[in-house]
């Protein structure tokens, strides 16, 4: 069975050129000049694409916010993403990969480079679907389910977790919610690696101002947004105790992210400590602001 193509680009002659590559090395291509003909065709096709690939400038919807519309459906958010523009600036490939799009590749572009991008990230892609699959059929327990299999769901399996250094031990987990989550590794482990990892991308282990960034947890295939801060501790090396608080799922994207982040400043405007009490209600907000957008 061929591979299926979503070609997403609103120049009537570059499409069209394209469309010609693409199918003389065997692809079925679906065309779309804009974001919103691009969500039509994800919504009423029988097939979904095994690859999008999206021009940015386009009328009525461009292809930033198709992105992040698409990402935002669960049934569409694994399908292999590249952007194809003449937006070649270092900000705009940097601004391109933090939305969490495949590749991002310039016009005009190599013909044997694009389709070497297009036939690693199907096969990739594909391999992710099974992952995705496997990892989902583990991560909500029993417990999980009788609270509320949908609400679990619409909060595409948010995690909420506070790691919190130790002068003595080192970084441990302090709190986590839901309290039964499943992973395929420990959210423990998951997060004082997470923890250990701010130092090299820091420089060093130093959260007095605090800082938040998106990570890739590649080796169980999801996202996290980590927050870095201190609380006043008596007890602490120079009265800071410095802390982590993470929100790991299945898909994080830029815009997401950057509400979370909001979030979690008024979150410790509002807190002197984190309690069991209130980091439940920390995965309610985050679960919220990640279903409305």
């Amino acid at each position: 069975m061929k591979s299926v193509i979503l070609l997403v680009e609103d120049d009537e002659a570059l499409l069209e050129h394209s469309k010609l590559i693409l199918e003389n090395h065997e692809y079925k291509i679906l065309t779309a000049k804009n974001g919103v003909e691009a969500l039509e065709i994800l919504e009423t096709n029988d097939q979904l694409p095994d690859l999008i690939l999206c021009d940015i400038m386009m009328p009525e919807m461009n292809g930033y916010e198709f992105f992040n519309k698409m990402i935002d459906n669960p049934d569409w958010n694994l399908i292999p993403f590249i952007f194809l523009t003449v937006k070649d600036s270092p900000e705009d490939v940097r601004f391109g990969k933090m939305l969490g799009a495949d590749d991002y590749l310039a016009k005009p572009v190599n013909e044997l480079d694009l389709l070497a991008s297009i036939a690693g990230k199907i096969n990739r892609g594909r391999k992710h679907n099974l992952w995705s699959k496997q990892i989902r059929s583990h991560l909500l327990t029993d417990q999980q389910v009788e609270i509320s299999s949908d609400k679990i769901e619409e909060k595409k399996t948010v995690i909420v977790f506070l790691v919190v250094w130790d002068d003595k031990i080192g970084p441990y987990l302090k709190l986590v919610y839901p309290k039964n989550a499943k992973l395929p590794i420990s959210v423990e482990s998951i997060g004082i690696q997470l923890f250990q990892a701010a130092g090299p991308m820091y420089g060093t282990i130093d959260y007095y101002a605090a800082q938040g960034v998106l990570f890739r947890v590649a080796n169980i295939d999801m996202d996290s947004y980590l927050y870095f801060s201190t609380i006043d501790d008596e007890d602490a090396r120079g009265g800071k105790r410095q802390i982590m608080i993470a929100a790991l799922a299945q898909r994080i994207n830029y815009f997401e992210s950057i509400r979370i982040s909001e979030i979690l400043e008024d979150f410790f405007v509002e807190n002197i400590e984190v309690q069991e009490d209130n980091i439940k209600d920390l995965w309610e907000r985050i679960g919220e602001i990640m279903t409305s957008m």
